[in-house]
């Protein structure tokens, strides 16, 4: 008879035991370590201001940037500055400015030229409506197409994408097509009239001129960095960048692409170049590289581990999404709403903010995110009041705003046009306006979106 008091224990049995004890502690570790992790999604177009609003990540509740995160980022900050350069250069041949040209010396000319441009509007719109295609009627007045569909009735979002235009080798006619919702500019004719004098006596020569076609010439990069002609590069950017024709050509940086921070950097030139130059916070927040990969960025608040995912934001990026769509406990979408006067870089037709409000419904109403939490940074306010104050009008791109062109009426426009394309009633989008450049007001928004994200959190254990 086998011993009914106490047999020897099956080893086997043991074993087995002793393994399922210690998955379930594993998995009850596992448990615990997902309900402290919130992984979040920035998302949100290109040159909505993504990898900024990562970097106050990093400096908020991270470690900052090292060393050589530093030296990465002076490589990147003379990138900056010599495309700022060339782009500037390229756009006075392609705006047909003048090098030398100011718009003070023609101010009172301005309201004569805007009457004559007003008179010649039903004649010109009668000859593009009749099919005309004669390109030297389109240079007789700049953003002639302009006014053509102004009285047409199309809106932006409505023409059919085209390949950007913001080469070199533009034509006059394609670069009236792509900047379809811009108001006429009375001196751009002016501007356009003395290019063609100038012209017509041969290229344009002097020493400005002479600084743009060394910066068209150099090399886009940074191994010029201690070289001996280097000097002779950053005085042809501060001449260039000095000039009266390009600081004209800067203020109608809407009309294509350019670096928004662009300003921040060429006014600094000298600083930049020094051979001590080491950047500052502000100076990383400022530079500017576009996101083609996906970057993730781990830190703590309180007992929770977040880990944020950026993603580029262009459309050739945005297949890259949907493996980063599972487990999402909150969504940072981030728009610029300072482009209201611009277009994409993909098309250079699609105005950025319709770019936007596109995406974000597709985000918002994805059944994926039904109960997501979903942050929206109305984002570079700073821009948008500078525009704002310079007359730029929201009510050129967008027909259906009539509100006065301040910063509280147009800011709650946009926030309601994005707020209005939620089709969950019961879901909740928390909008703030941002200025992501400017650590202390994002910070501020921060922890606010972290108390939020937490609420939600609590709620879904049903402890609240």
């Amino acid at each position: 008879m086998g011993n009914l008091c106490g047999s020897p224990a099956d080893p086997q049995l043991a074993e087995q035991k002793k393994t399922s004890s210690m998955i379930d502690k594993e998995m009850a570790a596992e448990k615990i370590a997902m309900e402290r992790t919130v992984k979040m999604l920035l998302l949100g177009p290109g040159e909505s201001g993504k990898s900024t609003v990562l970097k106050q990540f990093r400096l908020i509740y991270g470690a900052g940037f090292s060393d050589q995160d530093r030296a990465a980022y002076r490589a990147l900050i003379i990138v900056n500055i010599l495309q700022c350069s060339k782009v500037l250069v390229s756009q006075m041949e392609i705006l047909n400015i003048p090098f030398g040209f100011n718009p003070a010396d023609y101010s009172n000319l301005t309201q004569l030229d805007l009457q004559e441009l007003k008179k010649s509007k039903h004649s010109i719109l009668a000859s593009i409506n009749k099919g005309a295609t004669d390109s030297n009627l389109l240079l007789q007045m700049p953003n002639a197409a302009v006014l053509a569909r102004h009285d047409s009735g199309m809106r932006m979002e409505d023409q059919k994408c085209t390949s950007p235009s913001i080469s070199r080798s533009m034509s006059m006619g394609s670069r009236l097509q792509s900047n379809a919702a811009l108001p006429v500019d009375p001196l751009a004719s002016i501007a356009q009239k003395k290019y063609q004098e100038a012209e017509a006596l041969g290229q344009q020569t002097g020493e400005v001129a002479e600084a743009g076609q060394l910066i068209l010439e150099a090399q886009m990069g940074a191994g010029f960095l201690g070289e001996q002609d280097a000097q002779y590069l950053v005085s042809a950017m501060k001449m260039v960048w000095n000039d009266p024709g390009v600081q004209y050509c800067f203020k109608r940086a809407n009309e294509f692409q350019l670096l928004d921070t662009c300003d921040y950097f060429m006014n600094d030139i000298d600083r930049f170049f020094a051979k001590d130059f080491s950047p500052t916070d502000q100076d990383i927040l400022n530079s500017r590289l576009m996101t083609i990969s996906v970057t993730e960025t781990r830190f703590t608040v309180e007992d929770k581990e977040y880990r944020v995912f950026d993603v580029g934001g262009q459309r050739s990026e945005r297949r890259k999404w949907a493996p980063y769509f599972d487990d999402v406990k909150a969504i940072i979408f981030v728009v610029a709403i300072s482009g209201y006067d611009q277009v994409c870089f993909e098309d250079g037709e699609t105005n950025r903010v319709t770019e936007s409000l596109n995406l974000f419904s597709s985000i918002c109403n994805h059944p994926m995110f039904k109960w997501t939490a979903l942050i929206l940074f109305l984002n570079k306010t700073d821009l948008f009041q500078l525009k704002l104050n310079r007359g730029i009008l929201v009510s050129d791109f967008f027909k259906e705003y009539t509100d006065a062109n301040t910063f509280d009426a147009a800011s709650v426009f946009f926030k309601n046009k994005f707020l209005d394309l939620n089709k969950y009633p019961q879901k909740p989008v928390y909008p703030y306006f941002t200025h992501a450049t400017d650590t202390t007001q994002t910070k501020t928004v921060l922890n606010a979106v972290n108390v939020i994200i937490m609420k939600m959190l609590l709620s879904s254990l049903n402890m609240l």
